[in-house]
């Protein structure tokens, strides 16, 4: 639960590399956001289907087209903001 007895905000985390996930738990502290770990496209779906999902971030650098399906869900649901993480060089 987050302050004053509400429930804590829920973020999906749509990540196929590690690296993005400790990125994640490092950035969001565990008591004031519960994270909600997706390693695919209808990971982040069923997430949809079974959680409040307050926002979505999503693995962008990760190989392979399921992180783009994954992103294209935000067409889907428009009420949760979509982020992308990219590796920059």
């Amino acid at each position: 639960r987050g302050q004053g007895g509400a429930p804590a905000p829920a973020i999906v985390v749509h990540a196929a590399r590690e690296k993005v996930r400790a990125m994640a738990r490092a950035a969001f502290p565990r008591r004031r956001v519960r994270l909600v770990l997706a390693r695919s496209a209808s990971d982040v779906a069923e997430a949809f289907a079974t959680e409040l999902v307050d926002a979505v971030l999503c693995d962008l650098g990760a190989p392979g087209a399921d992180s783009w399906q994954a992103a294209a869900l935000a067409r889907e649901y428009p009420s949760a903001p979509f982020f992308g993480v990219l590796p920059l060089r």
